[in-house]
């Protein structure tokens, strides 16, 4: 807890959700594990932080994703 990071399970819900945003995000080339930290963010209810620029490029997810450099 050093760092004050929080480790969250992947449930069953969460792997569903992931691989609904596959149609939404292949053209992105982003991951299963891309897919599953956007599925936290959104069951979660918090905006995405990413240093990766092409996530800021998918349409509108229903979450903020904010570019951290």
């Amino acid at each position: 807890m050093a760092l004050g990071l929080r480790v969250e399970p992947f449930e069953r819900i969460g792997a569903y959700a992931a691989a609904a945003l596959y149609a939404a995000t292949v053209r992105f080339g982003l991951s299963l594990g891309d897919r599953a930290c956007l599925t936290l963010a959104m069951l979660r209810g918090v905006p995405m932080l990413t240093a990766d620029r092409a996530w800021s490029e998918i349409p509108d997810l229903g979450i903020a994703v904010t570019l951290i450099r």
